[in-house]
Formats: C-alpha cells, structure tokens, sequence
C-alpha cells in the first residue's frame, strides 16, 4: 500500500536536531512531508551528564582516564552546551551544590566562572534556545524511553575546587536522560498530536536492543 510522508526517528540528541528541523519548517511543508516522528530517549530539557563534563569532565567509564584529563576536549563541544539542563524546564532547582553556593540553570554565568570555564557562558547564548522552547514541532509524534534507571541529575563538591569530581546524586530517567527531561515534552499532548511510553528498567542506549521497544516502533510503521 503507498503510505503518504515519511516517518523520522531519532534518538538522543538526534531528537533535538529533529525538533530544530521541523520548527523551521511550515505547516504547509510538514503536512505534505512528515508523516510521524517517533523521538527515542530524547534529551528534551538536558542531561546532568552534559553540565558535568563543562564543569569538571566525564571521562565515561574510560579505564585510566580522568575528568580532568579530557575536561577541555569536552569543553570544545558546542554539542555539549546543547546538552546542559535548560532554565525553562529545570527553573531554579539547584543542579549543582558546593559548600559555598548551590547552582541551578539560570545560574550559568556565574557557575561557568567558579569552574573557570571563562567563555563558557558566552558560548552556550547563541545555543540557548534553539530547542529549550520545545515549541510544538506540528508533527503526530510518539516518543520513547526507558525508565526506573539511576540516573546522574545533580552533582556536590566538598569544595570550590571544580577540578576535583564530585559527589553524583541519582535521580529517575534512562541512565543518561533525567525523567524531567524525558517528560518536558508532555505539554505536546494538547495539540492532540502527542503520545508517549516508557520502558521500565530500559536504558538511554537499551531501549533500541529492546523487543517490546522494536515491536513498538514496527507498529507505528504499519499503522
């Protein structure tokens, strides 16, 4: 059967690039072209992970490697301040704790330069609100994620000192993505347009070996 528009799917950060492209499309375009979008994992609102690397790195379970080592690598990644948690979504909850002074989203500037990260605020501007808007992308889209997985959300130093690792603090999500990420895109279902799914105890990159998470998708493509 000859089925109209073709169907994007994305993971990751992929989902944010998806969205960037479709609110830059108009009506017109994406009712003649898209068929659905079926976001995976989608970092919508940001990952702990992304902050961490910009303050103090992440050497990501790399045998020998310190955050240290790999902090100013991490740093030269615009893909990395697209990834910190956003002030719309994350408001003023504090993300980062020190002994002097906690740290939430809106809280970038100064944060940047207690981690010495001196053009880091600068440089994260023009990245700001390409997506963090989450504006309704005007497609019929179903997003997938895993959850019930320990997932790094915020991060506590002993002290000033954003060369030392700090202590990681857990919250819900996929192991990468934090549940309030995974779930900003919620505010779509009333354009009529959006439903979701979670996957217990699937993570940020299980999900796409699942089969539950397979059948799903094969699903949609049928429909």
């Amino acid at each position: 059967r000859r089925v109209h528009g073709v169907t994007v799917l994305s993971h990751s950060m992929g989902c944010l690039y998806s969205l960037w492209f479709l609110n830059q499309k108009t009506q017109k375009w994406k009712n003649q072209y898209i068929r659905q979008w079926i976001p995976t994992s989608g970092v919508f609102a940001g990952a702990g992970a992304g902050l961490l690397q910009l303050l103090s790195g992440d050497p990501e379970g790399i045998p020998g490697v310190s955050g240290l080592t790999v902090c100013e690598e991490q740093r030269s990644y615009e893909s990395n301040l697209i990834l910190i948690q956003t002030p719309q979504v994350w408001g003023a909850t504090p993300l980062i704790f020190t002994p002097a002074r906690n740290y939430s989203a809106g809280q970038l500037e100064p944060l940047f330069a207690a981690a010495g990260f001196t053009t880091g605020y600068e440089r994260w501007l023009p990245l700001a609100n390409l997506t963090a808007n989450l504006v309704d992308p005007g497609v019929t889209v179903t997003h997938f994620y895993g959850t019930d997985v320990d997932t790094p959300t915020y991060f506590s130093y002993a002290s000033e000192d954003f060369d030392k690792t700090p202590k990681t603090i857990n919250g819900n999500g996929d192991g990468t993505v934090p549940q309030r990420s995974l779930d900003a895109v919620q505010k779509w279902a009333a354009g009529g347009r959006f439903t979701s799914r979670g996957f217990p105890k699937q993570t940020h990159t299980g999900i796409l070996k699942d089969k539950a998470y397979m059948a799903a998708v094969l699903a949609l493509l049928d429909a």
